[in-house]
């Protein structure tokens, strides 16, 4: 349990701050601060029913059915904690539940699993309010990115997976190669340094009075981890943002935007998927390539620092995209003491993108994939013990 403390809610992570207090931040966007029924409607109508409860243990259910006669009252409730930029301390409390990632090799390692915190449900529902705010204020002003995927409106994993494979298609039809350098930050969500969080949403023009309420919002949390039916003690919490919070992917992608701002000023692109970056880039030769993609991620390394965060280097995976067997793609990249070989492939988004863009691999995964299924679903079937064939 100790272990699995120490990887999920570490100390404030070591930043460079010292540009925050000298920096003069751009006009914020429009904002009224008044919260309509409707939104509280919305905001009670997106929850899952038959969820886990948080430490108050009121399911979602219940908050769904009594909600006529308590909708005026929440609707007062998140009216207030946004004109007093206050998050109630009653609800910063959390159960932090920790979950198998599947399919990994070894769960006697802390990073075969991810916590998912479990908050009270009133609580819940204002952090809802105030993401569906911050997101259309995101999309109406475009303040993040325009590729940054994930966690956002009309935006998809299958559409981040299109730019990839356009971007790549694009380059052979001018005869050119494509290479791209996929991306991992390490425990990017229990990471997150507040201070520096607030900087890049009042940076990218979030009105002030939203920052302050999210600085509330993050501020004196605690939780308690449950495993294997056992629950710790309490825990500060004094660094990242609660994994289940429906405010934590967006707040992410204004934490790490900044990362995908650099590919431009390249002639590179830069995707995102949350937490997931992918730097790429076109050009007559491998090498050419890769020192492109070593200038990006040399300047990846000021954000790394500015923000406390660590790169996986480890799952640093880079690949040369051409069906021309004529062209080299041997070329690595080395940055910050770490070389990057070339890989035949790798996996973004659960698809296995392979270097002449084939998608054999991938085929034979799903194929492996759909044939465990299908063997575990025999096994429960058994003509002499199984269960019969209409509810398999």
């Amino acid at each position: 349990m100790s272990a699995l403390q120490k990887a999920f809610f570490p100390k404030p992570p070591p930043a460079e701050l010292k540009d925050i207090p000298s920096t003069v931040y751009p006009q914020e966007v429009p904002y009224e601060a008044q919260i309509t029924a409707r939104q509280i409607r919305e905001a009670v109508n997106r929850l899952a029913p038959d969820k886990a409860p948080g430490p108050d243990e009121i399911s979602n259910r219940v908050l769904k059915n009594t909600l006529p006669v308590i909708e005026y009252h929440l609707q007062t409730l998140v009216q207030a904690s946004v004109r007093l930029r206050h998050f109630p301390k009653a609800f910063k409390h959390t159960t932090t539940v920790v979950l198998r990632k599947p399919s990994r090799p070894d769960y006697t390692k802390v990073k075969a699993y991810r916590p998912i915190a479990l908050e009270n449900t009133v609580g819940k529902v204002m952090e809802s309010v105030i993401a569906e705010i911050i997101s259309y204020l995101t999309e109406t002003h475009e303040l993040l990115p325009p590729r940054h995927y994930g966690g956002r409106p009309g935006r998809s994993t299958e559409d981040a997976m299109m730019i990839l494979s356009e971007n790549i298609h694009q380059a052979w039809k001018k005869k050119k190669v494509y290479t791209a350098v996929f991306m991992d930050v390490a425990g990017a969500f229990n990471n997150v340094h507040h201070e520096r969080l607030i900087h890049n949403l009042r940076n990218r023009r979030i009105p002030h009075a939203i920052s302050l309420w999210i600085a509330s919002f993050l501020q004196d949390r605690s939780t308690q981890l449950q495993f294997n039916g056992t629950k710790s003690k309490c825990i500060s919490t004094p660094a990242g943002v609660p994994q289940g919070s429906p405010l934590s992917p967006l707040l992410y992608m204004f934490y790490n935007a900044d990362l995908l701002d650099i590919a431009p000023q390249h002639q590179a692109t830069g995707l995102g998927f949350i937490d997931d970056t992918i730097y790429g880039v076109q050009g007559n030769t491998d090498k050419e390539n890769a020192r492109t993609l070593k200038r990006i991620l040399d300047e990846a390394e000021d954000w790394r620092k500015k923000h406390g965060a660590q790169f996986e280097t480890s799952k640093y995976i880079l690949v040369h995209y051409t069906r021309n067997k004529r062209m080299k793609t041997q070329a690595s990249v080395t940055t910050n003491g770490v070389t990057i070989k070339p890989s035949n492939e790798a996996k973004y988004l659960g698809v296995i993108f392979d270097q002449e863009l084939r998608f054999k691999s991938h085929v034979q995964y799903a194929i492996k994939k759909g044939t465990n299924a299908a063997m575990a679903l025999s096994s429960i079937a058994k003509c002499t013990w199984g269960a019969p064939y209409k509810y398999v």
